[in-house]
């Protein structure tokens, strides 16, 4: 009964909410235990706790554990199913029987009425154990210290749902008043209590969003409640960053941008969000993109500088990267053995007029200006590796090769998977993984990343640097140098724009990506030549792609 008040299909919170329930109560039916249930937490967990009092078939002799230290025994059972929850609004009847002189009732019983989780009530322990209880249930409630609690949950109101309030305004004043109790309590440096309510807000508005079949959104509801969800999930997305738990961050503020795509204080707390998961194109491009949709100077000053930070932050991890694969690089040959300049670094740059020395602007473009996306290219040949690991099978790996753009390079590893000429990369291992970069391989002269050959000769020219280093799964040719390259690659695992126009990318992985990150997480030596023997037991060419034209379908 509980589950069904929640089970919506596209609400992910509600459904998770919903099927927690449900299977607690299969697994309690099939054990045949309901018997009360043990929370660790405190009452702030109520929402995720589902209890089943003890005494369902009478009373309990044994006490039970209802969190913070809190035991309950109950004398008299209630009714009904519901028991309180966040803002849930009861009246407790209570006899403090046993404990320090100033709580103690003196033989005196009290009734209060108050909003669960909003610290009303006269004793914590009492709120604890009164979110485990029926209605008309009675029971003694213990903590640790001895101090014993006589307590009656005479009556309650659980917190209203968008089915018992079908006046669309009605539900748009819930969704603000949860907003602002949240703020209130944010206000008071209660994170904890302020997220509950922000995500209550959200949940209400996500449930009275649906459509009457309750599996479809309602767009236009969602605008409706926009001013007041919206901001429900960006201060949700502030306590977020506060609690350094930036995934939730960017969550939210990605659920708002979907609606709202120029909500300013969901692209600020978005880009701070991935700057600190050192995301950085992408933080600066929501950074720049909300400073340019602020008009108030005051929130832009902060703005400006969180911008500032980022682009000291993605420049100092540049140079790092540069400093560590460089010296890398040198360690061993058939990789990158010296630098050089790209021929852009050698024109004057243009002035900037913002004082940051980047080529990020906060008027015009809110873009990162120098990133490139990825080249669509035509469809390739494409080729593959069988790895084994210590002999064991690890996977297949398949590539698809840039022929459109580099095709001497892309028919050199063709030739070499195929075993052409007498070179094949049949039997050849991969000499040197460095995880969170690269996995290389290829020498297929003397195996250890010192040798290799091409099918024009030991060494053939740079043929075109027509794509960067952008993302995992790229193939790129390794190289001593400038026009050096021969037989050996390496697949990248992260993007490495220090190695644009200096490696020729010529293919990527199309398939078996949980492969190559097998072969990247191999322990290794000090060299970076993985522990274990990993070999290409077998390569190939594979049936080309064929594009079907309009004029060759069926009609």
């Amino acid at each position: 009964r509980e589950a069904s008040k929640f089970q919506m299909e596209d609400d992910l919170e509600a459904s998770s909410y919903a099927k927690r329930v449900t299977q607690e109560a299969l697994r309690k039916y099939d054990a045949g235990e309901f018997a009360e249930s043990s929370s660790s937490g405190s009452s702030s967990e109520a929402d995720d706790d589902d209890f089943y009092g003890a005494g369902d078939e009478g009373t309990s002799e044994k006490p039970k554990d209802c969190g913070q230290r809190v035991f309950k025994v109950t004398t008299k059972s209630g009714s009904g199913f519901e028991k309180p929850r966040e803002l849930s609004e009861v009246t407790v009847r209570y006899e403090v029987t046993k404990g320090p002189a100033e709580v103690v009732s003196g033989g005196v019983v009290c009734e209060r009425t108050w909003l669960v989780d909003e610290l009303e009530a006269p004793l914590p322990m009492v709120e604890l154990g009164v979110m485990t209880m029926k209605f008309g249930e009675e029971a003694t409630l213990t903590m640790d210290d001895g101090t014993t609690v006589l307590v009656t949950l005479v009556k309650f109101r659980p917190a209203p749902t968008p089915a018992e309030m079908p006046n669309a305004k009605d539900r748009l004043a819930r969704v603000e008043y949860l907003k602002n109790n949240g703020n209130a309590w944010f206000a008071k440096r209660d994170y904890q209590r302020a997220k509950r309510r922000y995500r209550a807000a959200t949940l209400f508005a996500d449930l009275a969003s649906q459509s009457p079949s309750g599996t479809t959104v309602d767009v236009e509801k969602v605008k409706f409640f926009g001013s007041a969800s919206f901001a429900a999930r960006t201060n949700l997305a502030r306590v977020a960053l506060i609690e350094k738990d930036y995934d939730e961050c960017k969550d939210q503020c990605s659920k708002v941008l979907a609606y709202a795509p120029e909500n300013v204080k969901a692209l600020y707390r978005r880009g701070l969000a991935l700057a600190e998961t050192e995301d950085y194109d992408e933080a600066l491009a929501d950074l720049k993109k909300a400073l340019s949709l602020e008009p108030e100077d005051k929130n832009r000053k902060p703005m400006e500088k969180s911008l500032r930070h980022v682009l000291s932050r993605r420049k100092a991890r540049t140079v790092k990267d540069k400093e560590r694969y460089g010296l890398l690089f040198q360690k061993l040959g058939g990789f990158a053995s010296e630098n050089r300049p790209k021929e852009e670094d050698t024109k004057p740059r243009p002035a900037s007029n913002d004082g940051l020395d980047d080529d990020y602007d906060f008027k015009g473009v809110n873009v990162d200006t120098t990133t490139r996306k990825p080249r669509a290219h035509a469809p390739g040949p494409r080729a593959f590796f069988e790895v084994t690991k210590d002999g064991a099978v690890l996977g297949r790996v398949t590539f698809e090769l840039f022929e459109d753009t580099v095709p001497r390079t892309a028919q050199n590893f063709l030739s070499l998977c195929r075993g052409d000429q007498g070179l094949t990369y049949e039997k050849v291992p991969f000499h040197r993984v460095i995880a969170d970069f690269m996995i290389q391989g290829g020498d297929v002269a003397k195996g250890d990343g010192t040798g290799g050959t091409s099918i024009y000769g030991k060494t053939f020219d740079d043929e075109a640097f027509a794509d960067r280093h952008t993302h995992p799964g790229l193939l790129s040719m390794a190289n001593a140098g400038p026009n050096t390259n021969g037989s050996q690659f390496f697949i990248l695992t992260q993007p490495a724009p220090h190695l644009d126009e200096k490696h020729v990318v010529f293919g990527k992985v199309i398939d078996g990506m949980h492969v190559v990150h097998a072969i990247e997480h191999t322990p290794a030596d000090h060299d970076d030549k993985p522990l274990a023997d990993i070999r290409i037991a077998h390569c190939g060419e594979l049936d080309p792609v064929v594009v079907v034209g309009p004029e060759d379908q069926d009609t």
